[in-house]
């Protein structure tokens, strides 16, 4: 769970994901190409990208200890989704996060090695192209930070590179920028729509989860 740095709210995984799969399902317009892949799996992988947190989690994020942190990466990566590509989506996903972590201890290195012998032969098995996960996975990550970032409450701007389109070799420079009053602004443009209005739901951090007090956070995705 995100425990949001200028109010007295906590945001849980679930709703976090809620943000990023809004993100992904509005992806895509003359300037950013859509992925080559069937896009409700485009969107199923961005919006599960971490699945192994219950409905009301309890851990925060950056105070679990390393086993509660590997408990919930092994979760997230080892679990299954019906489709194959929205699940090796989200493989990519937490195979970054943990390879970009600062933990180094065996575990965690052992754990890398499995992730990336399951990606390997998944891919193969499958018959599809390691590219198109690399495309994909600069989306993930973009659409992780903007609600990343949202959900803490981390007011100001951020940079992801993504590709414009698949085939480029080149990447460009997204920003993003969190604003008090719950505005996000987005340049490039990388959107379907002109703007984007949602909501997630917040609790009060007293007496959470056992006692639930929620309250509607309502959001405005526009361009910068």
């Amino acid at each position: 769970m995100f425990k949001a740095k200028h109010s007295d709210l906590v945001i849980t995984q679930y709703e976090h994901l809620k943000l990023s799969g809004a993100l992904a399902l509005h992806w895509g317009n003359t300037e950013f190409e859509l992925s080559p892949c069937h896009f409700e799996s485009f969107v199923k992988g961005i919006a599960l990208h971490y699945r192994g947190y219950g409905f009301f989690d309890t851990l925060a994020i950056g105070e679990v200890s390393e086993d509660e942190w590997l408990d919930v990466s092994r979760k997230s990566f080892f679990g299954e989704c019906d489709e194959k590509v929205a699940d090796l989506v989200i493989k990519h996903h937490i195979l970054r996060l943990v390879a970009r972590s600062n933990r180094y201890s065996p575990q965690v290195q052992t754990l890398l090695q499995q992730m990336n012998d399951s990606i390997s032969g998944s891919v193969r098995a499958a018959h599809l192209d390691e590219k198109l996960f690399a495309f994909i996975d600069r989306i993930t990550d973009l659409c992780d930070k903007i609600s990343f970032d949202f959900c803490f409450q981390n007011y100001g701007t951020g940079v992801v590179e993504v590709q414009r389109r698949f085939a480029d070799a080149d990447s460009v420079q997204v920003k993003y920028t969190i604003e008090a009053g719950n505005t996000i602004k987005i340049s490039p443009w990388p959107l379907s729509v002109a703007q984007y209005r949602g909501y997630i739901v917040a609790y009060n951090s007293m007496g959470f989860p056992e006692k639930l007090e929620p309250q509607i956070l309502d959001y405005s995705i526009i361009p910068a």
